[in-house]
């Protein structure tokens, strides 16, 4: 049954993406991994920014976003994929740049 809700109806769709991810995170490996986790995640923190109050409400949603952009940055099939598991190097701990992959 399909959620009468818009944005559940959207989470249901996104959802039925972790078993066979678009893009180039539809091949095995860390983009695969990384789509699938930071989808959920991005769920997760969404689903607690409606739950919690307005003073840590901008907090989830950031966090919710940023999962979310790592997930679109796993699955894009355009410029150039820098992964590392230390999350030092950026805020997402990932990379991402337009244009050419040579």
């Amino acid at each position: 049954m399909t959620p009468a809700n818009p944005a559940a109806r959207t989470w249901t769709m996104l959802r039925q993406t972790r078993h066979a991810p678009p893009g180039y995170a539809s091949s095995a490996g860390s983009r695969r991994s990384t789509y699938r986790a930071a989808l959920e995640q991005a769920e997760q923190m969404f689903a607690a920014a409606v739950q919690v109050s307005v003073a840590t409400r901008p907090l989830q949603v950031f966090y919710g976003l940023s999962q979310g952009g790592r997930a679109v940055t796993a699955a894009a099939t355009v410029g150039r994929w820098v992964w590392s598991p230390c999350h030092a190097r950026t805020l997402t701990g990932s990379t991402f740049a337009m244009g050419s992959t040579k």
